[in-house]
C-alpha cells in the first residue's frame, strides 16, 4: 500500500526530528569523551606540505610537456630502467 502524500510528509519529519536528537546526542557524547580525555575539542586543521605540492608544480610547466611526450612514448622496457635509475 502506497503512503499519501500527507503520511509520507509526516514520516519525513519524524525522520527529521529523531535525526536532530540523535545528532544532539553524539555531540554531547564527543564533548563528553574529549573533556574525560583531556583531548582540545578543535576542527582538524589539514597540514599543508608545500614542499610537495611546490615539487609538483614544475611538471605542469610548458617546457616539460615535450619531455613527457617522449617518456610515454618509449617502449616499456626502457621506461621501467628509467625508473629505476631514477629512484
Amino acid at each position: 500500500m502506497a503512503l499519501s502524500e500527507n503520511d509520507m510528509k509526516e514520516f519525513l519529519s519524524q525522520l527529521q526530528e529523531t535525526d536532530a536528537v540523535l545528532g544532539e546526542t553524539a555531540q554531547k557524547r564527543v564533548r563528553e569523551y574529549h573533556r574525560l580525555n583531556g583531548i582540545p575539542f578543535e576542527t582538524y586543521k589539514f597540514p599543508t606540505y608545500k614542499s610537495a605540492e611546490e615539487q609538483k608544480v614544475w611538471v605542469h610547466h610548458w617546457w616539460v610537456r615535450p619531455l613527457r611526450f617522449l617518456y610515454r612514448h618509449l617502449p616499456r622496457a626502457i621506461r621501467s630502467r628509467i625508473k629505476r635509475v631514477a629512484t
